[in-house]
């Protein structure tokens, strides 16, 4: 259900959703960050903003972080742009790193652990049952890891393994993560017989 489509600024602009992940990585793992706008009424993700590098430092991602989470909310009454400024959203992580989630709070992020414990399947899956828009210039590295992923092939059988695929996967993680309280809402609400 992957979407490719250019967004134009103030279709990015326009999102009041906006959900922020970020997968942990150092070398030759990339840190990988995202922003998606969560659509429960159409049952839609945009993702429309990612960032990336190797060795990059808690202060240097947070310094990005604070970057892509500045922007300007349209127009004052004169017409003319307003001021950018921080929009203080929760950003949700890999759980495997407290040390670089209480960095991130140190310089100002609002970092939170994703809570992905024993959750790698179900977010998977979340994501197939959605339509998820993903703008290719905006976010390179997530359309190449989408398009590349894909069960692995049992040789023996010809047929493919239910296993999701692990590695190459950063930029999916991070929006894994971004959306993870959805995930285990939604889970918690199909396990209850509701769903």
């Amino acid at each position: 259900n992957i979407v490719s489509v250019r967004l134009s600024d103030a279709a990015c602009r326009g999102c009041s959703r906006t959900r922020c992940g970020v997968d942990w990585g150092w070398f030759p793992d990339p840190w990988a960050f995202t922003l998606s706008e969560w659509q429960p009424g159409r049952h839609r993700v945009i993702t429309f903003r990612e960032l990336g590098g190797n060795r990059v430092l808690p202060g240097r991602a947070a310094e990005l972080i604070r970057g892509a989470l500045t922007w300007s909310d349209g127009r004052n009454a004169g017409g003319s742009p307003r001021e950018p400024s921080y929009h203080r959203l929760r950003v949700l992580s890999d759980d495997a790193a407290p040390e670089q989630i209480q960095a991130q709070r140190d310089e100002g992020v609002d970092a939170r652990s994703a809570g992905k414990g024993g959750l790698r399947d179900m977010s998977y899956r979340f994501l197939q049952s959605v339509t998820w828009v993903i703008d290719p210039a905006r976010c390179p590295n997530l359309a190449r890891e989408v398009r590349a992923a894909e069960f692995e092939l049992d040789e023996a059988t010809g047929d493919y393994s239910g296993e999701y695929p692990d590695g190459n996967d950063h930029w999916i993680d991070a929006t894994r993560y971004a959306l993870m309280d959805v995930v285990t809402r939604r889970g918690a609400y199909k396990h209850a017989g509701r769903g």
